[in-house]
Parts: C-alpha cells; structure tokens; sequence
C-alpha cells in the first residue's frame, strides 16, 4: 500500500520507529564491537573518535526517547488491547458466518477453539 492511500496509525508509527531505531542501534553496536580502536589520530594530529562510536551513542539516546515516550504513553498496553480488539472481531465474523452456514455448535467451537489457539501461536 502506498504511504499516502495508508490510514495514519500514530501507535504503530511510533511503535514502527522505535523497532527500527532498536535495530539501527543493534547494528551499531556490532560494528563498535568489531573496532579494534575506538579513537585514531587524524592528519593534522587531531585525536578522532571513530563514527561508528558516535553513530551508537546517537542510536543509544534515541531508543531511550522512545522508549521513555513508548511507555509515558502506555503504548505497549494499547497495542495489546488493539490485538485483542481485532481478534475479537474476528471471532465475531467466524460466529456469524457459522450461524449463517447452519454449522453445528459442536463444530463452531471446535474451530473457534483452534483459531485462537493458531492466532496465539
């Protein structure tokens, strides 16, 4: 879907942010792991801190941001109640759409039963 046909989701924007500055973060991390010198000397002389360091320092700050904004906001609570939001619809549809089959209760719960349990999966 493109960007702009797309419903602004501001939860999931920020959530979307956050798991790629985390990742960002990861990567930098690996990479300063891998330094064998965090610091050289330029030509001039000049002592340098490798970018690499900086990048992760940046990283570092920022999922901080977000994650102090993730929880001030109680995101991961809202996300949750969305999830369980949209399963509950569904099991609505799959109710109606059993009842308008004629599909015997026995059956019905036996399929709703192994939704949810393929949904949780």
């Amino acid at each position: 879907m493109a960007s702009e046909d797309r419903t602004p989701d501001p939860i999931h924007d920020l959530h979307r942010a956050m798991v790629r500055a985390t990742a960002l973060a990861d990567l930098l991390e690996e990479r300063v792991r891998q330094l064998e010198v965090w610091r050289y000397q330029d030509a001039k002389g000049a002592e340098q801190l490798h970018s690499y360091v900086a990048l992760y320092e940046r990283a570092i700050e920022r999922v901080q941001k977000f994650a102090v904004e993730y929880a001030r906001l109680g995101l991961e609570a809202r996300m949750v109640k969305l999830e369980e939001e949209k399963v509950n619809i569904v099991l609505a549809a799959l109710q109606a759409a059993f009842e308008a089959a004629a599909v015997p209760q026995e059956q019905a719960v036996a399929i709703r039963t192994e939704l949810v349990k393929q949904l949780r999966a």
